[in-house]
């Protein structure tokens, strides 16, 4: 490290708060031919930005390919490492921001690298573990330019097919189907349990950005017979990413955990942010997250999930959801 950069990072750490400071150093690097000075510019840039911005999501990746560049205790010292800021901080109500939201929410917690909305659709590997029934009436669907179908559909199609191609216990061996099926009436895009049950968007709202959905038994029903859900496709995506396992150890789930007033309210000074999806409870503090659901279509039982970027942290939400009982 030469004197001048020496002189700078000495700066930056006795005013870490100072932009001015970064963005003379990140001059200074960039006339050297030093791609860190892109770096802190995209890094101080995305401090400002929401997960679901259009400008967010153009920067995510060029800053990912530059920190595999840089020197990790040079990240550290910069404050560009590990820390997780908030997700969940604002949730505007339109399809596409739900969709980013939830899409960083498995990259950060869930470890499975997410592209933006939009797709393309991500293609299975040649020796990807998936049966052909399993994604090939996705592939055709979504690979035909007269599939009308609504947008957080193909949402939850690829963001389903990235979950099961990056997630290596993904399903948990529920055996649940990710199916496409499309008559006038109904458009079938999940099959519970060997397909015991079916999920569907009714066809007269295939032109709804984000619908409601319905299911229904698949033996000797009538339309008629099936029920309103009552959530929305997006909302149905937190709950299947609660369901999945992932290989990192600082994570745990609790089947039957009750969530009452009294932990509620000491939810309040524990955590730095609280958030309501729907029916579902998120809990946001630094370098840690707790999403309390109830029951859904993939759990019959309330559920906490809980995850840390440390053990340390993981121990000390164990500690705090389960001192109240």
């Amino acid at each position: 490290m030469s004197e001048d950069e020496t002189a700078f990072m000495r700066s930056i750490r006795k005013k870490p708060e100072d932009l001015a400071i970064r963005l003379i150093f990140a001059d200074w690097l960039e006339e050297h031919d030093d791609s860190r000075g892109e770096l802190i510019r995209i890094e101080e840039e995305m401090k400002n930005l929401t997960v679901f911005s259009d400008r967010y999501w153009e920067l995510k990746h060029p800053r990912k390919r530059l920190r595999e560049t840089a020197d990790k205790k040079w990240l550290k010292k910069m404050g560009y490492s590990a820390s997780i800021p908030y997700l969940f901080s604002e949730v505007p109500d339109d399809y596409k921001s739900r969709w980013r939201i939830l899409r960083e929410l498995a990259e950060r917690w869930w470890g499975v690298p997410m592209p933006d909305i939009g797709g393309p659709l991500t293609p299975v590997p040649e020796k990807s573990k998936l049966e052909p029934r399993e994604w090939k009436s996705v592939d055709d669907a979504l690979n035909n330019p007269a599939t009308v179908i609504p947008a957080s559909m193909r949402e939850w199609m690829y963001f389903v097919r990235d979950l099961q191609v990056g997630l290596e216990y993904f399903d948990g061996g529920f055996g649940n189907g990710h199916h496409f099926s499309d008559s006038e009436d109904e458009i079938h895009f999940l099959q519970l349990e060997g397909n015991r049950e079916l999920v569907f968007v009714e066809g007269e709202n295939r032109s709804e950005p984000d619908p409601t959905i319905r299911r229904s038994g698949i033996i000797e029903r009538t339309r008629d017979e099936s029920v309103l859900i009552g959530a929305r496709i997006s909302f149905l995506a937190l709950h299947l990413i609660l369901v999945q396992w992932c290989n990192e150890d600082h994570w745990d789930a609790y089947g039957d955990y009750k969530l009452d007033e009294d932990i509620l309210n000491q939810c309040t000074k524990f955590f730095s942010l609280q958030t309501r999806l729907d029916d579902i409870h998120i809990f946001e503090k630094e370098d840690a997250i707790a999403i309390w659901a109830p029951s859904s279509l993939f759990f019959s039982r309330d559920f906490l999930q809980i995850r840390a970027t440390s053990r340390k942290g993981l121990a000390e939400l164990e500690d705090f959801f389960f001192s109240h009982d």
